[in-house]
């Protein structure tokens, strides 16, 4: 069974992101894009996907998303699809917050379809010095049923509508 042992490093850059508003429901979108770096070998994989949440309050947000992994060398080519729930604690210039969710995870290995069930957490901080913009950063951590556990830290910049 491939094993995917890596520390993942990832720079997510989002047209919308979970940023606490005066509303208390709106949609947001945000692309992503990302790269992961393993902890052993030298096979790198990016990321590409898209995330669609609903901020229900001032406080809890829900979110799902998908990420298509696209590996050099040897590694496997993949999708990952979660769900998510966001808690923040909104304050005038910036939110904490804490994620945790579900998913799966896709890949294809040597002809071989296998999928992984996925759990996440994580924790952040979004700074949000104007209405619409944010800057955040924030750490998940995954574990991939049958496979290495990662850790996928973030920098995000997005525009909520």
């Amino acid at each position: 069974m491939h094993s995917l042992k890596s520390l993942t490093l990832s720079l997510v850059f989002m047209g919308g992101c979970f940023v606490a508003t005066n509303a208390t429901a709106q949609l947001y979108i945000h692309p992503r894009a990302g790269a992961t770096i393993p902890t052993s070998g030298d096979d790198i994989s990016y990321t590409l996907g898209l995330s669609v949440g609903y901020q229900w309050t001032r406080f809890f947000a829900t979110e799902g998303t998908y990420m298509r992994w696209i590996a050099t060398g040897s590694g496997a080519d993949g999708d990952e699809v979660t769900g998510q729930g966001i808690l923040g604690y909104p304050t005038e210039y910036f939110t904490p917050y804490i994620n945790g969710g579900v998913g799966f995870l896709h890949t294809e290995i040597a002809g071989n379809n296998e999928f992984d069930p996925v759990y996440l957490v994580g924790a952040g901080i979004s700074l949000h010095p104007f209405r619409f913009f944010s800057i955040g950063v924030g750490v998940t951590y995954e574990i991939v049923d049958g496979r290495t556990d990662f850790i996928q830290p973030s920098v995000g910049i997005g525009l909520t509508f």
